[in-house]
């Protein structure tokens, strides 16, 4: 634990906690917070508290006595009679950055954890599926409530855990399974993007791209084996002609090595809020090298959901047909045409979503 009677610790840049959102509170209750405010004393002018230091003992201490002298204080605020300090709050979220080789198994486990549950729910509806009709994917809500994908009816992951499905039915991903295959694409390293609660460290979203040969991308994403994360390989899709087309569209042989988002995911307490999953996409590209940044880009999309339209928003082209499930892929010729979109200032990202938005209603 920090000790909050040493000074002169600044544990951020000061133009993070300028730009931070902040509050008044009296000197005692700035103990251990993070000035968002530069306190000086005249005379003598020098600086008492730099903006981004922690607050500590010895900040207080001063503060009180040079009250009581009445020396002439810029930085600090009187309110009913007290002088009061402007400290950080600390965000309700936050993202960080994460090296996917480096994550323990506890790590893996939460982050499949979150996966399986998105994808369980609307939009993306796949919780299980009926015989051999792997295709026609049932939500949450249908299965267990059989009624129609719905928002309202977001089931968390003991509940869908927790539910045995009636016989027929199997899951889309197995808990184990799903486990063990997310492990292996974060193997291949590549970029990832946390977005935690800050309260409670809950894990509530994630984007990942990773950087290996269209090959092992075939292999290890639901592109050979549609039901990967189930342990299912019965179900194999033509490997001669996937090859085909993807040479065929983008120029790209099994060994060509590639940048892909191989997960993202966002839980709905903070979708559309804050544009979150927009922060979470920039995290991700702006950590890329500039050897990774000139690889060609690829990204399968779902059918639907606000990550479709983003995604497609920053795509050179998007071709459908080459997946057996039927979803689309995004290309990019080079990961910067994408990393472009998000390096800029926010409203650049914006703009292309917006036009994405009107040409998706045009084609309506």
């Amino acid at each position: 634990m920090q000790n909050h009677t040493e000074n002169n610790y600044i544990p951020f840049n000061p133009a993070k906690a300028f730009e931070s959102e902040a509050e008044w509170v009296t000197l005692e209750k700035a103990l251990g917070r993070i000035s968002a405010r530069l306190v000086n004393y005249y005379p003598p002018g020098d600086i008492a508290l730099c903006l981004g230091e922690i607050v500590t003992v010895k900040h207080i201490s001063r503060f009180h006595s040079a009250h009581q002298r009445k020396d002439d204080a810029s930085g600090l605020k009187m309110f009913d009679g007290q002088p009061h300090l402007l400290v950080t709050i600390e965000p309700k979220y936050k993202i960080v950055t994460r090296d996917p080789q480096m994550l323990t198994s506890s790590e893996i486990v939460a982050y499949s954890t979150l996966f399986r549950e998105t994808f369980a729910n609307t939009p993306y509806n796949q919780m299980a599926y009926a015989g051999e009709c792997w295709e026609n994917a049932l939500s949450a809500s249908q299965v267990i409530y059989d009624r129609h994908p719905s928002k309202q009816d977001y089931m968390d992951i003991q509940t869908i855990d927790g539910f045995t499905l009636p016989e027929g039915l199997h899951l889309y991903m197995e808990k184990g399974e799903t486990e063990k295959i997310l492990a292996d694409r974060f193997s291949d390293g590549g970029y990832l993007a946390l977005l935690y609660e800050t309260a409670t460290q809950r894990l509530c979203g994630f984007c990942f791209a990773r950087v290996a040969t269209l090959r092992r991308i075939w292999e290890t994403e639901e592109w050979k084996w549609a039901l990967i994360l189930n342990g299912n390989r019965t179900i194999e899709a033509n490997e001669e002609l996937f090859f085909e087309k993807m040479y065929g569209a983008f120029s790209l042989s099994p060994e060509s090595i590639i940048l892909s988002v191989s997960g993202q995911a966002i839980h709905p307490d903070v979708r559309g809020r804050a544009g979150w999953f927009g922060k979470l996409m920039k995290a991700t590209v702006s950590q890329f090298t500039v050897e990774d940044a000139c690889l060609p880009g690829l990204t399968e999309l779902s059918q639907s959901g606000s990550g479709r339209i983003l995604n497609e928003a920053v795509a050179y082209k998007v071709v459908s047909g080459i997946l057996e499930n039927g979803n689309p892929l995004a290309y990019v010729p080079l990961a910067s045409h994408s990393l472009w979109h998000y390096e800029g200032p926010p409203k650049r990202l914006l703009q292309a979503i917006r036009n994405q938005i009107r040409k998706e209603k045009g084609n309506a």
